[in-house]
């Protein structure tokens, strides 16, 4: 999903329940190279703003 919207040129943001799978994540997607920035749920209002799409993977764990 993420890939498709940096195609659309789109700033896409994908965010985690902890800093840990944030780091995972990240280090995941940085072999892809897309410019898609990951932060914690915990940093969203700090990395989140300027972003278009804003991806929300584990929501289950972030609700809760």
């Amino acid at each position: 999903m993420a890939k498709y919207y940096c195609n659309q040129k789109k700033k896409v943001l994908v965010v985690e329940p902890n800093e840990l799978l944030r780091a995972q994540t990240a280090e995941k997607l940085v072999v892809i190279d897309y410019g898609i920035t990951v932060t914690s749920i915990d940093r969203l209002y700090v990395d989140g703003p300027w972003h278009e799409v804003i991806i929300i993977n584990e929501y289950d764990l972030i609700v809760n």
